[in-house]
């Protein structure tokens, strides 16, 4: 007796599309050819989709070779929703929140932040009362970060 294989094509599992069946052999579990958002391709098994399998392993290569950017987006969201995170009284605490499309991509962050130029510079929100996203945030050094503060006070010459 033949098992019935239920087709997975045109479906998707988090960043990656079913394209076809790729193989079922023999007693073993179906196997599909996967294309990934970054465009890589990948034979995986029904149990790898269903398991949690969200990408070709594509995210993890760009935490290898951007370290610093991914400890940025991490903690900029881990202090904005994270209550025991000793900085969430300053961001989440108050409202401050990430964008949906960086919460959930770290690609997507690296894509419109850039590379952290090189030395001293860290995220930093251009208006403070608004949330991380990318219209709002730039990196900037400890100088600029100093100026833009809920506690900066500006002094204006009368004329």
């Amino acid at each position: 007796m033949s098992r019935q294989i239920r087709d997975l094509t045109g479906q998707r599992f988090g960043k990656l599309h079913v394209k076809v069946i790729d193989s079922v052999p023999h007693g073993k579990c179906a196997r599909w050819l996967c294309v990934c958002e970054c465009g890589n391709e990948k034979v995986l098994p029904l149990y790898s989709l269903h398991g949690g399998k969200k990408d070709c392993g594509c995210a993890r290569n760009i935490r290898r070779v951007h370290p610093v950017e991914y400890s940025t987006w991490y903690r900029m969201k881990r202090r904005c929703y994270d209550p025991k995170d000793k900085a969430y009284k300053d961001y989440g605490g108050r409202g401050i929140t990430v964008s949906d499309e960086w919460r959930e991509d770290f690609a997507a962050f690296l894509r419109d932040m850039g590379p952290r130029p090189a030395g001293r510079y860290s995220i930093d929100r251009i208006k403070n009362d608004q949330g991380y996203s990318k219209g709002n945030c730039r990196w900037a050094t400890p100088t600029e970060q100093a100026r833009n503060t809920r506690r900066a006070i500006y002094w204006h010459e009368a004329a």
